[in-house]
Order: structure tokens, then C-alpha cells, then sequence
């Protein structure tokens, strides 16, 4: 009888290791986060020791910029370049220092994209197949509401397939972008010269964005009021010179109309 409970003891014993064991597999085939600081041992601590310079890893603005307004959502994407391998995953986070720990902003997935948030940054949720050595992963980043430099960084990791994490499997870091979230202060008007002014701005749910001057003019057109994604989130008279955006979140918009014909476009900032 006791050499039955034992035989049972050690068989349980057994398969909790073997579970413990695929469960850590697993995890790792469904990415990491804290591994992009360039002075981190990142994926050398299953992989291979050191970065490869065999695996290209880039990180693209959509509109080519690294300039962007405060509260923007800007799509970026990581491409990875290899001879080597047959899948491969990443580990992408913003920070506010280089090789920081404070993240910032917020990161978003794109349905599709094979990425998923975890701890605030993004990884991978399943080794995506490389054709012809490449692949490329889509997000979003939103910035957040102070200016100043942020830091992209990613990791992506070449695997050679063979369901093991091992020395085959090759890996590199992106070069750190830095992106600048503007100040509002730099936040001026595309069209310099206007026949008149907008008050207060930036402005709050308690007040109304009053416009002098428009009551000289002949025919004014409704009043678009445009999002930072370009969306028009409203589209409105002028009553009594005077237009309300309570209803609206926090954030920078586009008020554009037109008058006797010409188009003008004013930056306004809504605040909470």
C-alpha cells in the first residue's frame, strides 16, 4: 500500500513538472514584455547570447514623421529582416527615458496584426511566419498630454522552428526612435491671416469658443469640427457667433468653414 502511494506521489510529482515545463514553453511562444532596453540581456536569456546583426529590425511612422500633437494616435510599423528562421515575434514599448522602465503613452494593437497588450507594452501572440525572411507587425501609439522626447524601442526575435527555445534562435534590437510630442504652444493656426479670432482657447466645458468679426460676412458656411485622427466628430451652425463643446473630450481639434467662399481652419485645444 505504500509503495502504491508512493508510485502515485511520484506520478503526480511528474506531471506537474511536465505542465509547469509546457506552460513556461507556451508563455514564451506567446512573447515576452521587458525586453527592449538595449542594456538588457532581452531574449539572450533563452536564446541565442547576444543581438544578430543577421536580423534587421526597423520601426516606421505611417506619415513619416516622428513629430506628433499631444493626445495623437499615430500608426507605426516593425518590420524584421532575415536569412535566418522560418517565424519570428517582438516586444515593443515607449518609454519616457532611453533603457527606461517608466513606459508612456498608450500603446494599442490592430486587429490582425498579431500583437497583443501586455504590462502596457506590446509581444507577439503567436510566432508569425516569415515569407521570403520578412514580416512586419502594425500598432498604435497615443501620445500622451505633456511635449517632450519619448523613446520607441523594440526587440524581435528570429526562431528556427523547431518548438525549443534555443541557441538557433536569433535576435536583435530596433534603433530607438524618438518621438516628439509638441508643445501647445507650438500648436498655430495653418492659416496666418484671418479677418477673425477665435476666445478663449484653449477652452473648457464651462465656456463657448466665441468668434469675433464673422457677423461682417455675408455667408458663412456650417462649421466642421475635425478630430487628430481627421475625423469630423461634429458639424455645426453659428449661433449667435457662439459654438459649444461640452460634448466633446479633451484633446486638440480642426474647426474648419468656409466664408464668402474662402476656407480657413482654426487649431483649438479643449480642455477638461
Amino acid at each position: 500500500m505504500k509503495k502504491t502511494l508512493l508510485y502515485i506521489t511520484c506520478f503526480v510529482f511528474i506531471i506537474i513538472v511536465i505542465l509547469n515545463g509546457t506552460t513556461q514553453l507556451e508563455a514564451k511562444r506567446n512573447g515576452k514584455t521587458g525586453a527592449t532596453n538595449n542594456n538588457s540581456k532581452s531574449c539572450g536569456d533563452c536564446h541565442s547570447a547576444n543581438p544578430n546583426s543577421n536580423v534587421l529590425v526597423t520601426l516606421t511612422s505611417e506619415t513619416g514623421s516622428l513629430e506628433v500633437e499631444p493626445e495623437s494616435k499615430t500608426k507605426f510599423t516593425l518590420t524584421i529582416t532575415t536569412p535566418s528562421g522560418n517565424s519570428a515575434g517582438c516586444n515593443i514599448a515607449v518609454k519616457t527615458q532611453l533603457n527606461g522602465s517608466t513606459l508612456a503613452g498608450t500603446l494599442e494593437s490592430i486587429n490582425g496584426s498579431g500583437l497583443a497588450v501586455s504590462q502596457k507594452e506590446l509581444t507577439h501572440t503567436q510566432p508569425k511566419s516569415l515569407t521570403g525572411g520578412k514580416t512586419s507587425f502594425d500598432f498604435y501609439w497615443i501620445a500622451p498630454k505633456e511635449p517632450g522626447n519619448y523613446y520607441l524601442q523594440a526587440v524581435a526575435l528570429a526562431a528556427n522552428g523547431n518548438n525549443s527555445p534555443d541557441a538557433g534562435d536569433i535576435w536583435n534590437f530596433a534603433p530607438t526612435q524618438t518621438i516628439k510630442v509638441k508643445s501647445p504652444n507650438s500648436i498655430q493656426s495653418e492659416f496666418i491671416s484671418k479677418p477673425f479670432e477665435f476666445y478663449p482657447n484653449p477652452i473648457n466645458s464651462n465656456t463657448k469658443l466665441i468668434i469675433n468679426n464673422l457677423e461682417n460676412f455675408s455667408k458663412i458656411d456650417k462649421i466642421a469640427i475635425i478630430n487628430n485622427r481627421g475625423q469630423a466628430v461634429s458639424i455645426t451652425d453659428v449661433n449667435n457667433l457662439m459654438i459649444s463643446l461640452n460634448n466633446l473630450s479633451s484633446g486638440y481639434y480642426l474647426l474648419h468653414f468656409q466664408i464668402n467662399g474662402a476656407a480657413y481652419t482654426e487649431k483649438i485645444v479643449k480642455m477638461d
